[in-house]
């Protein structure tokens, strides 16, 4: 008989984990499980699925693995390994579990299907799905081929590897893929300025229990991710350096802690937020409330506050990631080197910091404390 587990996510999201464990003579042990929205969900697949044991006790010796369907495969990867990769490479396996290429048994997958999954997504012959840039297309490429060889080296799943990068090698060839630009924008003092004045008086007249006046510069001088900043344990905080648990990484984010340097401008911000008034305020109907963490707040509500904020203000195409290029900026205007730069954001390529070398500094660049004055009288004047 299956079982179902409640399991709360990070983001608040309550998710349900059907299981179905059969130990029968003959057989060798058997599990398998499936992760829901619904616990109606859950139950009906554990019926379906145990219905189907019944009536092929094969699938209990795995041999109905080598002929999966991709949706079936991605479905398992997220189920396994989604809580490990950001939320572009899921959002992104989702939707290709939703088109015709997914159904699919991942052992008759040949180049000419990839390739026609590829067309179909540049030229927006999926219904409802526009068009997409050849970036975009390849960083949907990437994540089918992680899924791809987690089903074949981990899974021994009966996947022709060498089809998919010849795929790839032709869709290169006629340049139907090309390597995301480089985004180089950073908020001016002004748009800081604007920000830093309207989350100060949101906050202060109480609309919000986030304090998106002191986020935002917490990121600046963390050079930390939206989600970074919301895991931040307060015993991870040594005064000089802060243990970032879980850190992005392209092998996946679990497990890969990093120490990074914190600045004597973050100071002064890590400093507000733990005032009584603050952390009183953040305790107040926060369902992500937690002592130990500085910010016991949601990732995707900050950049959804920061976005509908650029959005009011009309500050066009700028993203809270942006605030990450922003601190790496203002530390090689600094003079930094590369690997001292590096202690800060927790960059593990060189590479990746290169372009913040050597930059001509800015004429003018707003801080925190000044910033702040400005966002006091402001709300003062307008009272």
């Amino acid at each position: 008989m299956g079982t179902i587990t409640k399991r709360k996510n990070k983001d608040g999201t309550v998710r349900f984990r059907g299981v179905i464990r059969i130990n029968r003579e003959g057989y060798p042990p058997f599990t398998q499980s499936r992760t829901f929205s619904k616990k109606s969900l859950a139950d009906a697949w554990i019926k379906k699925r145990e219905a189907e044991i019944e009536n092929n006790p094969d699938i209990l010796l795995n041999r109905e693995a080598k002929s999966m369907r991709l949706q079936d495969v991605i479905i398992k990867y997220l189920d396994e390994m989604g809580d490990q990769f950001g939320r572009t490479h899921n959002l992104s396996l989702l939707l290709i579990s939703r088109l015709p290429i997914a159904a699919k048994q991942i052992s008759s997958l040949r180049r000419e299907d990839y390739t026609a999954f590829a067309d179909a997504r540049l030229k927006g012959k999926y219904d409802g799905l526009s068009p997409i840039s050849p970036s975009t297309l390849n960083g949907d490429m990437m994540t089918l081929r992680s899924v791809l060889k987690q089903a074949k080296l981990a899974w021994g799943l009966n996947v022709n590897l060498a089809e998919f990068e010849e795929a790839m090698l032709g869709l290169k060839h006629g340049r139907k893929v090309t390597p995301s630009k480089q985004r180089n924008r950073t908020p001016t003092s002004d748009e800081l300025q604007q920000l830093t004045n309207h989350f100060y008086a949101k906050y202060h007249k109480r609309r919000s229990v986030y304090p998106m006046h002191l986020v935002l510069w917490l990121a600046i001088y963390t050079a930390r991710r939206q989600d970074e900043l919301t895991r931040m344990r307060i015993d991870d905080y040594s005064g000089d350096w802060w243990l970032i648990r879980d850190a992005k990484n392209p092998r996946g984010s679990i497990g890969n802690h990093i120490n990074t340097k914190v600045t004597d401008k973050a100071v002064g911000v890590i400093n507000a937020l733990l005032s009584d008034d603050i952390r009183d305020a953040m305790r107040s109907n926060n369902r992500y409330w937690d002592s130990d963490l500085l910010l016991p707040l949601s990732g995707k509500i900050l950049s959804k506050n920061f976005t509908e904020a650029c959005k009011m203000l009309g500050i066009s195409d700028l993203r809270f990631h942006d605030l990450r290029h922003e601190a790496a900026t203002r530390l090689s205007e600094q003079g930094l080197t590369v690997p001292q730069i590096q202690q800060v954001t927790g960059h593990e390529s060189w590479s990746s910091l290169q372009r913040y070398v050597n930059i001509s500094p800015r004429a003018t660049v707003l801080e925190f404390d000044e910033a702040i004055d400005v966002a006091r009288r402001a709300y003062s004047d307008g009272l």
